[in-house]
């Protein structure tokens, strides 16, 4: 049975699956498992960047990124397109398998949608 009260900080518990705090990867007794979406918590440092072949990893998930602080560069070279989200709620969205990188111009907060969680 999952606990029907839970507290706790993401900037800690993000580290235990990848940034990923919400997912059908959590434990069974967790109650953010869920098999519908998944929820990063995309805490980065100035300088920070993650090629396409890391980025792209996404297993035909739909993304959607949102800023809520800082300064992230998202580069979509197939795309022949370059997004910058700087403003707090800026977002961007993108089906699957587009080729990306992912670069912190400044310290930022990012958290990141996708779904579904299990194919």
């Amino acid at each position: 049975m999952t606990a029907t009260t839970k507290y706790g900080n993401f900037n800690i518990e993000s580290q235990n699956h990848k940034d990923w705090v919400i997912g059908h990867f959590m434990e069974e007794d967790s109650p953010f498992k869920n098999n519908n979406f998944e929820i990063k918590w995309g805490k980065r440092k100035k300088g920070y960047e993650v090629m396409a072949e890391v980025a792209n990893r996404n297993d035909g998930k739909e993304t959607l990124a949102i800023l809520v602080y800082g300064k992230m560069i998202l580069d979509f070279p197939t795309l022949n397109k370059i997004i910058t989200l700087e403003k707090e709620g800026d977002y961007f969205y993108y089906k699957p398998t587009i080729p990306h990188t992912v670069k912190a111009e400044e310290d930022s907060l990012i958290i990141t949608v996708r779904w579904p969680s299990q194919n």
